[in-house]
Order: C-alpha cells, then structure tokens, then sequence
C-alpha cells in the first residue's frame, strides 16, 4: 500500500445459496464459497461425482459369450449330422481370416467361407494332386490340391489356426480327402490323381538338397582333418538338421500316380 492511502473496510457481501433442480449438478465456484468451508466444498464434490451414474455400457459378460459358442457349436453338430461321415470338413488355413467349411452335397463340392460360398461340379475336377510341406508353426503339413478345367485351384491342408496356434485335424483331414477322391473319381473317371511334386519341382528340390547335404559334409570333414573339433561338431549338427528337414520333403514329394483307391499312405497323415 502507498504511504496516505488509507484502507477502507467495505461491507461484504451476503452469501446466498443458488437453488437447484432436481437431478442439477451442484455448481461451486471459489468466490462462493466461504471462508473456512473448502473441505466441505471439496467434500461435497467428491461425493457428487461419485453418485453420478456411469455412462458406460457394461461389456459382455463371459456367461453370454459362451452361451453363444455353445450355441454355434450346436448348430454345427446339427449341420454335420445330416452328413455322412467324412464328407464335412472345417478348417482355418490361416491366422487371420474365417473358417473354411468343405461339403461333399452329391456331386457338388461346396466351399462355404461365410461371407463367400464356391460351388465346384465334382465333374469338372481334372487332377487332384497331393504333396507333403514343413513349415515353422507345423512341421508336416499335408496338402490337397485341386485344379478345375477352367483353370482355377482350391486347396486344403490339414493345419487349423486356433486361439492356441496352429494345431493338426490329421483325421479328419485324411477321412476328407479319401471320401473326396472317391467321389471325385465317380463323377469324372478321366480324373489325373498325381502324388508329390512335378518332375521338374522334385528334381530342383532333390538337387538343392544334395549340395546342402553334400556341402555341409564336406564342411565338416574338412574341420575334423584340420582338427577343428568344435567346427566339425557344429557343421554335423547343421547336417543332421538339415537332412531331417529335406530328407522327407524329397522322399515324400517324389511324383508317382495313384488311384482312388489306393492313395500313398505317406501322403495322408494317420489319425
């Protein structure tokens, strides 16, 4: 304050409660509130916001969502037991995607995806081919693959991708395939049946595996005479790696025909 001014004392002014409707959220402001009365005010506050009903929508309850699985689950028992056995199978191929459910209706094949549905004449089926793959989740994959005269190809493999991974329906996979060539062959005797690779695929996959066998041998036998012991140990260890990774890839794929009624047990997984 400057020196000769003097301080007034001004009257203050009276405190006045502000009315409010029913369900109005109470309005404060610090010039309000009185002296001495913050712990009431921020009292007050924190009760209100608490009392305030949520505006969130309650998330599904797990009960409700197995309920519902269970229902879908019952609706596909219901839609297989129409079926004879082996004439329906499901599958995921992928991580992300929608399931695949294959039908043998008759002479029709139908390949029902959910938001899409192919129907392929079984008579129109020209070759079926079945070959045998490795992968990083699975290491045997087997794979079915059929090629239409109008040069388009369906496929299936015995892989599932579930919550938990990528899991094998070796069964069903093989009863599928078996009750597929059968019928296949009935509707279209001049069907081509061809097991593992083309002759050109199986001879560069045979070649590539012998300079990988033949290369990682003579790695190691060069590190034994030049008494590298632990080198030579490493590259046996590639080798024997790399033979079980190749060694079925080139046994199994190698081309042969087959019929319908004798497919090659090394090309449908056992149950």
């Amino acid at each position: 304050m400057r020196a000769g001014i003097q301080r007034k004392n001004l009257p203050k002014a009276p405190y006045t409660p502000r009315r409010m409707g029913p369900g109005s959220a109470p309005h404060h402001s610090r010039a309000a509130v009185r002296p001495g009365h913050e712990r009431a005010f921020t009292r007050t506050a924190r009760l209100h916001l608490l009392a305030r009903p949520s505006r969130l929508r309650p998330l599904a309850s797990a009960p409700a969502f197995a309920d519902k699985t269970a229902m879908q689950d019952q609706d596909d028992i219901a839609e297989d037991a129409g079926n004879p056995p082996g004439h329906v199978y499901r599958q995921k191929p992928r991580p992300v995607g929608f399931e695949v459910t294959y039908r043998l209706e008759g002479d029709r094949l139908v390949a029902d995806a959910g938001r899409r549905v192919d129907t392929v004449a079984l008579s129109a089926i020209r070759e079926i081919r079945l070959t045998f793959e490795s992968k990083t989740a699975v290491r045997e994959v087997y794979r079915t693959t059929l090629r239409m005269a109008d040069g388009r190809s369906l496929s299936l493999t015995n892989v599932n991708w579930g919550l938990s991974g990528a899991q094998t329906q070796n069964g069903d996979y093989s009863a599928f395939v078996r009750a597929l060539v059968a019928a296949v062959a009935a509707a279209n005797p001049g069907v081509a049946i061809r097991c593992g690779r083309s002759h050109a695929a199986w001879l560069l996959l045979a070649a590539i595996g012998l300079v990988t066998i033949f290369g990682l041998a003579g790695f190691a036998y060069q590190a034994v005479s030049q008494g590298a012991g632990t080198t030579a140990l490493i590259g046996l260890a590639v080798l024997a790696l790399a033979y079980w990774q190749l060694a079925p890839l080139v046994l199994r794929n190698r081309p042969r025909p087959a019929t319908a009624d004798d497919l090659p047990a090394d090309l449908l997984p056992r149950s």
